[in-house]
Formats: C-alpha cells, structure tokens, sequence
C-alpha cells in the first residue's frame, strides 16, 4: 500500500505545483501588462490591502478619491490582493466602456447580493440580463406620483411631531427619508400600505435591517414573504375580486396598479412568462435598489438646499408661481413647469450621485487612452471622480445649478454627466427617482424652510452601495414658512 500511497501523493503534489504554476504565470503576466498604467504601488499578492486597513471607514472613500487624482491621466490600475481593477473617471475613457454593448457584465463584487436578489436586472448578466430587463422596462411605464404624494404627507407629520418635541433642535433628515422611501417603495411594488413610517414594527422591515449584517440567515424570511403576497396577488387576479388579509392588507384601486400587477399583466402577454421565483426577484430588486438610492438622492438634495439658501430662495420663488396657493394640489403638469428645480436635482446628483462608482468586466481585449486592457479584467468607472473632476467641471465643488442651462448642456461632453450610467445598462428607474425627488422638495419646501448644521466639507462620507453620511446623518434645522404655523 505505501508504494500507491507515495504514489498518490506525488501525483497529487505535482498536479497542486502545476495549478500554483500557472496561476502565478498568469498573475505576474497580468501585472506586467497592466504595469503601463499609472498607478500607486503595488506589492507582490498584497496590493493596496494592507494599506487601506489602516485608514479609518470614514476616511476610505476621500483617501481613495484623492489617490486617484493624484494621477492626472484618469486612469488608475489598483491591486487588492491579487485582483487588479481599472479605474477611469474621464468622460472619453467612460464612453468607450459605456458604449460598447458587449461591456454589460458585472465582475462579480455584487455576489453578496445574489442570494437575495438572485437573478434581478441589477444582478443577472447576459441574455437573463437583457430579458428581465426588457420585461421590468415595460411595467415602469406608468409613474406613481399619487403614492409619493400621499407618503410625503406622512412625512410631513413625522417631521412635525419631532418639531414639536423642540422646534430649537435639528432633526435627522436621513433617517426620516429612509422611512418615507421605504414606506413608498413597498406600497409600489406589492401593493400593500406597511405604514412604516408610523409603525416599524414589520417582520420584513426588521429583516432588512438585518440584512446587511447576516445576509443568508434572513434571506428565507425575506423571500417567503414576498412569495406569499405574489401567490395571494395570483389568487387574486385569478378571482377577479378584492382581497384583504388582517396580515398583508392588499390594495385595489384604480388610481395605480403595482409593479407586481404590472409584472403579472406583462407575464400575461408573453409565451414565456416568469416564475414564481422571477418575479420575486425582480421585486426584491426594485425595493432594494429604489429605496437605498432614493433615501440617498432626496436626503443629500436637502442637504446641499439648506447650505445653499439663494438656491433655497429661488425654488420657493419658483414654487409660489407655479402653485399660486398654499393647498393647491401637485401634479405632473405642475412638476414638469418647474424648470430650475430641475437644474438643482441635476446639480445635486452630480455632486452626490446616489452610486458613486460601478463595474463593468471586459469581455474582450479593449484599448483606452493608449493603454491595452486585456480580456477578463474590471474597469471600475468613478462617477463621483467624473463629476468633481476640474478638467471637466469648472469650480466643480460649487453648489451651481446654472451649469444645467441648455446652452451649457450644449458645450459639455455626452459623458460628463452620468449620475444614473449611460448606455445599454444604464438605470432604468431614472424618471421613476427624478419624478419622486421632485415631489419631494416640493411638498417640504412649500412647508419649511431648511437649513444645514453642517457644511459640506464638515461631513464624512462613505460608499457602501450608495453614497451616504458615515454616520447615517444630516441634521437640519426646519422653520414654517407660514408664520402663523411657529406660534
């Protein structure tokens, strides 16, 4: 027996060698291909590892930034370990990615996402990519403004009585965002009123408040609840009739249809309907994406409103002229007439795009600015670089909502400005977040005049999917603009 042991174990030893021998073949190969790049020292299989964990959460993101503009070009080769990434920030360096219909793949860093969200249209690639999304597109056709307008009225509430506790103190705008955008997204996706912003106390609320911290453990509760109501919807429609649970509380009007009808009826129109699980992630996916990227846009907007009281003013000039009394009813007409909250939303969202950066993987050998990208390789584009870029923005770290005047629109570079991508996998809620950003300023700046505790260089921010305080707050000091309502 020893003799088949030795044996055994020398193959086995050898087969292991062979395996180390062409990874280390190939690893050295890419470092050597990719060592044309500008870069900051990278040591062998360490990379930049060892360095990033001795700088601070907070203090990660502008060390980063500031490494990557160190490097004039725009174009920066990073090792973590053993895995390089490109990163670009040039308008010209994006669009040779963005516009090349074959650069859709994501490197895989959203995999800690796929248990949950499975093969949703912000996780799934390739062809399940490009069908779910041509599905999920179809049911974003009608907006859900009546829904926005009645959760932003909640809101109202819930910033009044925590003005009534002291009208001396700030209040967290953030979290009460958070609230409202998930409150809201709920009732558009399955239908069903949670009241979350009035009552926490929801199994699935707190499970996605747990889901950053242990994922896999609160998955199953996550999924059998959006399972039961999509098989309750099913029943449902089946019946032609309403049915309301003292647990779900499903909506039927026919102000608004939720996407999960919407999912439902397009499902009806095809040979190749989704399944049960399908549909689940595709929900799961519209809730997660909208809420955390809503929560960040509607948050930072007020943010930068209330450092910037000019800005302030005009908008309520603005609003007072478009809505000639104080109880006159919002609607879409209304909305698309004003004009310069437009150029503010625009201006908030280049400085503080909700997604500050994402991936693409190459899938074929590509060339930017001179420099030979091999296939296989993740090009990391920097929209939060893009956007605060002095070569591409003059003064970019001004509050300047006039940049998006149509003639300067006109001088700027189609790439300069992408807050919500650009090409075949761009975002495709963007008038859904630009619809609720606007009601939302709407309904609170016909109500309150804001103002910031803290300016934006007293503030750390961080990435984790969104672009967000470090601290998950920004304090705001509101006064009624009805005098008679401050007594």
């Amino acid at each position: 027996m020893e003799p088949i042991l030795l044996c055994i174990t020398f193959i086995a030893g050898f087969c292991l060698l062979v395996i180390i021998y062409l990874r280390m073949s190939e690893y050295f190969e890419i470092r050597h291909i990719l060592g044309y790049i500008p870069g900051p020292k990278a040591y062998p299989f360490v990379g930049l590892s060892w360095k990033i964990k001795k700088i601070p959460l907070e203090d990660q993101f502008k060390w980063f930034n500031d490494l990557c503009f160190s490097f004039k070009n725009g174009m920066v080769v990073t090792w973590l370990g053993t895995k390089p990434t490109v990163n670009i920030r040039k308008p010209r360096q994006l669009q040779v990615i963005l516009e090349n219909s074959s650069f859709t793949t994501k490197p895989g860093n959203d995999k800690i996402l796929t248990p949950w969200l499975g093969n949703g249209v912000f996780t799934s690639i390739d062809k399940i990519w490009f069908d779910r999304r041509r599905f999920v597109k179809s049911a974003y056709l009608e907006l859900y403004s009546t829904i926005m307008i009645e959760k932003l009225e909640i809101l109202k509430e819930c910033i009044s009585k925590e003005l009534e506790l002291n009208k001396t103190q700030t209040i967290n705008i953030f979290n009460l965002v958070y609230k409202y955008s998930l409150d809201t997204i709920c009732e558009i996706a399955f239908g069903i009123n949670l009241d979350l912003q009035r009552n926490e106390e929801n199994e699935y609320v707190e499970t996605l408040h747990r889901i950053g911290k242990q994922i896999l453990s609160n998955i199953k509760i996550m999924h059998n609840f959006t399972e039961k109501i999509i098989i309750q919807k099913q029943v449902d429609r089946e019946q032609n009739k309403l049915l309301v649970t003292e647990e779900f509380n499903i909506l039927e009007t026919c102000r608004n249809t939720s996407l999960l009808d919407k999912l439902l009826d397009v499902c009806e129109n095809t040979k190749t309907p989704f399944t049960l699980q399908e549909i689940r992630e595709e929900l799961d996916t519209f809730i997660f994406a909208g809420h955390t990227t809503i929560t960040s846009a509607i948050s930072w907007a007020f943010f930068m409103i209330g450092n910037n009281q000019n800005v302030q003013i005009k908008l309520q000039e603005e609003l007072k002229e478009i809505f000639t009394t104080d109880n006159e009813p919002i609607t879409i007409q209304k909305l698309e007439k004003l004009q310069y909250m437009d150029r503010v939303i625009k201006e908030v969202l280049r400085l503080y795009p909700s997604i500050s950066s994402f991936d693409r993987l190459v899938d074929s050998n590509v060339v930017i600015d001179n420099y030979f990208i091999p296939k296989g390789i993740a090009v990391r584009l920097h929209i939060y670089q893009l956007h605060h870029d002095p070569e591409v923005w003059e003064d970019p770290e001004t509050f300047n909502p006039d940049r998006f005047l149509p003639e300067n629109n006109a001088q700027r570079h189609p790439y300069a400005y992408v807050p919500f991508s650009a090409g075949p996998r761009n975002c495709i809620g963007q008038k859904f977040a630009i619809l609720e950003i606007k009601i939302a300023l709407t309904v609170i700046l016909r109500k309150w005049h804001i103002a910031s505790l803290l300016k934006p260089s007293e503030i750390k921010i961080i990435s984790n999917f969104i672009l967000k305080p470090f601290d998950k707050k920004i304090e705001l000091y509101l006064r009624p603009i009805n005098k008679s309502e401050s007594n």
